[in-house]
C-alpha cells in the first residue's frame, strides 16, 4: 500500500484520535442501556462512529483511485495571530471594563 492522499490520511488519523478520545472519556460516565441511556451512552457511541468514519477516510487515502496530494508546511504565524488576537482581546476587555 502506498500513501497517495496525504490530506485524507492525516484527516483520518485526526478523526480516529478524537473519536477514541471522546469514547474513552465518555466511558467514565454511567452508560446505561439502549432503553435507558445514561449520560455516557451517546458521547461514547458518537466517538466510536467518528473513529470508524476516520478509519474509512484513512483507508480511502491508501487506495489506488485516490488523488495524489501533499500537505504543505504548517504555518505557525497564523496560529500565533489567531491565539494572540484572542488573548489580546481578553486583556483589553478586562482593562476597559
Amino acid at each position: 500500500m502506498q500513501l497517495r492522499n496525504r490530506q485524507d490520511f492525516w484527516s483520518g488519523v485526526m478523526f480516529i484520535a478524537l473519536g477514541l478520545g471522546f469514547a474513552w472519556q465518555a466511558s467514565s460516565y454511567q452508560m446505561g442501556t439502549a432503553a435507558r441511556m445514561g449520560p455516557g451512552y451517546f458521547p461514547f457511541w458518537l466517538g466510536i462512529v467518528l473513529a470508524l468514519l476516520g478509519a474509512i477516510v484513512l483507508l480511502g487515502s491508501l487506495s489506488k483511485k485516490a488523488h495524489e496530494t501533499h500537505v504543505d508546511k504548517f504555518d505557525w504565524r497564523i496560529v500565533f495571530l489567531v491565539v494572540g488576537s484572542v488573548v489580546l482581546y481578553g486583556v483589553i476587555l478586562k482593562l476597559l471594563g
